[in-house]
């Protein structure tokens, strides 16, 4: 064992040194943010074969290794993304919420309650100029409100949305700077690692940047067993057809003028069916407009969608002003083989004229391919954003994230997790949502004063004309005709005995019984109203909604009516033939198909009615009228009423009606409760994070006892080395002097 003996204590005194190394190393960066703690991997030098045995011969120091738990790393880096995704979107929620702003200061709602008062007002003393120029001036402060609501919501959309400087735009800038930080960073790793030189501060590092990555999007990074990075891969629907996708190939010139050659009585109907990908399918027929514009086709097309119960929207136009059908714009569409968009055959020959293939014809998305972005060797792909269809002319402004290699696009990515999933989620459901249902209120409010208005009289005894005009909270206004003339504003209603009717039984006191009289509804759903309907007003058709072909309805009336002293319901109620109320089906011009159907019910007190069937063939829409034809006294132009009217699904018994500023509150209170639920599940990933954290740093964080504890069992090994080796060297100096 002589001079061997000493070969063994300096392979000794070379570990102590590197253990020495490794815990000052550790100690000097206890504080280090992302580091990881170093250790030190011994192992046995190449043994010896004595006789049948074989003698170790010393150790050495094999590596410097990082004290890590991959599973923990993988675990932890899953719950950044949620923690991330949630964090953005309470964060877009608040700003939603700052809109419209706390319970007591909210814009919309002061201005419903400043309308409500002036109304009152108006119905104390109808004939007051200033009560009716005040009345007026609250309606104008209202619709106001619904414009900026709805334009505050669309500046938050365009912050996020703006094409070259919106934050989605910003945030996928920002990842692909991340891909090529990782790339280099990887390829310093490997250059250094080939050359025997430590690379662990380099990992600490590039971890960190994998841990930033991950905050961003879902995307799924892989590990080897010994935890080391190689790959970052995500789901890639390949183009084309990366989701289904029916792209005319007619030019249209004006979205607004008649299509040439015109849609015609016999040359109108599609026959749609759309696969969500989900496990949904919606199947509808559409009947269009006679001398439809594009914009009419698409609207209509979106109309009967949602009618057969689609959520969102199928159709739009591209930035050529080419007709689209795609799943897109499809709320809760998934991309894959399922997701499809089939038109079947009808006696039409509207494929020509839409531009769109002759039936029957079926598109399908496509499965996500596993595609790497970047790996050990560098960056293969970038990422992007399509901002979708320019023109979109009803449904959301659809954007998605795409990839491109070479500048060319490689397919669509869909993206649930991460700051980028939050930001798409806003932009494609929330935000959209949101200007939807603040349109439901306005539109839902418009429709109903004004078919109010219409009934009623003005002090001049001449009809009510419309208060309102617009088609959603963006643009809904005041009439300019009664802006100009206040005296166009309906305050009363005719009496049966000739006169108007003021005061309690004025038709202004009807539109307060809309603020805060649980029996007066307004619809959130289009699909329930109020309304108060003359007699003589024969042409006064409500509640038009389009029809889903095949389908059962559910048409419930409620109210009575006075016929001179009596009361009756809508129903037959024996004074003549048909019923007071009923319901007309329309043709896709808005021309009554057939006869009108009766209500059934007859009798009092009982005053709920109902007509339940199926639309007939060639039906684009169902709505309700009054029949003043079922009167036989001599005051049948004097006779009035005020009526619920709900059409549902006949399996739909949900309650669908609020009161108006219950309405509001519930549209409002969604957004709250949306940025209420993403701080929630903040709150619980944050705490998973930080635990899982706690324990990711008892592994890998610096425990200054631990390596005082090391430096003193290196420092005695390092002197044990020595002793020996001083032992060992004098007993041989003492046998050479001996033999000497």
């Amino acid at each position: 064992m002589g001079i061997q003996g000493l070969s063994y204590n300096v392979l000794g005194m070379q570990v102590s040194q590197a253990g020495l190394r490794v815990s000052n190393h550790n100690i000097a960066n206890s504080t280090t943010a992302n580091y990881s703690r170093k250790l030190l991997s011994q192992n046995t030098v190449v043994a010896q074969d004595v006789g049948l045995k074989k003698i170790a011969t010393g150790v050495k120091v094999e590596d410097v290794i990082r004290a890590k738990n991959t599973f923990l790393d993988n675990q932890y880096r899953e719950n950044l993304q949620q923690q991330a995704f949630f964090e953005k979107l309470e964060a877009i929620n608040s700003q939603m919420t700052s809109i419209l702003g706390e319970p007591s200061e909210q814009l919309l709602v002061k201005n419903l309650q400043d309308f409500y008062k002036t109304a009152n007002d108006l119905n104390q003393n109808p004939e007051n100029d200033t009560n009716r120029q005040a009345f007026i001036n609250s309606a104008k402060g209202l619709t106001n409100a619904f414009n900026s609501t709805h334009q505050s919501l669309d500046v938050i959309k365009e912050s996020l949305n703006a094409k070259g400087n919106g934050e989605l735009k910003k945030t996928i800038d920002l990842l692909n700077i991340k891909f090529q930080k990782l790339s280099l960073a990887q390829k310093q790793i490997n250059i250094l690692r080939a050359n025997g030189l430590d690379v662990s501060g380099l990992e600490d590092e590039r971890d960190a940047q994998l841990n930033d990555i991950n905050k961003y999007s879902d995307l799924n990074i892989k590990v080897n067993q010994a935890g080391d990075f190689y790959q970052v891969r995500v789901g890639v629907h390949p183009s084309p057809n990366e989701e289904a996708k029916i792209q005319g190939t007619v030019i249209f010139s004006n979205l607004d003028s008649p299509i040439i050659p015109a849609i015609t009585a016999g040359n109108r109907q599609l026959d749609l069916s759309v696969n969500n990908g989900n496990g949904s399918t919606v199947n509808f027929m559409v009947n269009l407009p006679e001398n439809a514009s594009i914009r009419d086709t698409i609207k209509s097309i979106n109309e009967h969608f949602r009618a057969a119960g689609g959520q969102g929207s199928i159709a739009s136009v591209d930035s050529l002003n080419r007709l689209v059908l795609e799943n897109r714009l499809v709320e809760n569409a998934r991309i894959n083989s399922n997701n499809s968009i089939t038109i079947n055959p009808t006696t039409a020959s509207i494929f020509t004229t839409l531009g769109l293939p002759a039936a029957p014809v079926t598109v399908n998305g496509s499965s996500a391919l596993d595609m790497s972005l970047v790996d050990t060797g560098g960056v293969n792909y970038i990422l992007d954003i399509d901002y979708g269809n320019d023109k979109i002319t009803d449904g959301v402004l659809a954007s998605k994230l795409i990839l491109k290699q070479n500048g060319v696009k490689q397919g669509t990515i869909e993206v649930n997790g991460g700051i980028l999933g939050a930001q798409f989620k806003a932009v494609n459901e929330f935000i959209p949502r949101a200007k939807e249902n603040l349109s439901i209120i306005a539109m839902g409010l418009k429709n109903t004063i004004n078919s109010l208005l219409k009934a009623g009289t003005t002090l001049d005894g001449n009809p009510g004309q419309d208060l309102f005009t617009g088609s959603n909270a963006g643009n809904i206004s005041v009439s300019r005709n009664i802006l100009n003339n206040t005296t166009l504003l309906a305050v009363g209603e005719l009496k049966n005995s000739g006169g108007i009717s003021l005061g309690e039984n004025s038709i202004i006191s009807k539109i307060t019984d809309l603020f805060n009289d649980k029996g007066a509804l307004i619809s959130t759903t289009n699909s329930a109203e109020k309304f108060y309907l003359k007699a003589n007003d024969t042409n006064y058709q409500i509640s038009k909604l389009p029809v889903i072909p095949g389908a059962d309805f559910n048409v419930n009336i409620s109210g009575l009516i006075l016929d001179g002293v009596n009361t009756f319901n809508a129903g037959n109620n024996n004074l003549a033939v048909n019923s007071l109320v009923q319901v007309q089906f329309l043709d896709a011009n808005q021309n009554p198909l057939g006869a009108a159907l009766n209500m059934l019910g007859t009798g009092i007190p009982n005053s709920s009615v109902t007509w339940k069937g199926s639309p007939p063939a060639g039906a684009s829409f169902i709505s309700v009228k009054l029949n003043d034809t079922s009167f036989s006294d001599n005051n049948a132009t004097n006779n009035y009423g005020h009526f619920e009217v709900e059409i549902t699904n006949k399996n739909d018994t949900d309650n669908l009606s609020t009161t108006l500023n219950g309405a509001l509150l519930t549209s409002i209170d969604r957004i709250a409760i949306q940025g209420a639920d993403a701080k929630r599940l903040k709150e619980v990933y944050t705490d998973i994070s930080e635990a899982l954290n706690t324990q990711i740093q008892s592994i890998q964080g610096v425990n200054m006892e631990d390596e005082a504890a090391n430096l003193l069992m290196f420092q005695r090994a390092f002197g044990a080395n020595a002793r020996a080796f001083s032992a060992i060297n004098q007993s041989i100096e003492d046998i050479f002097t001996f033999i000497r």
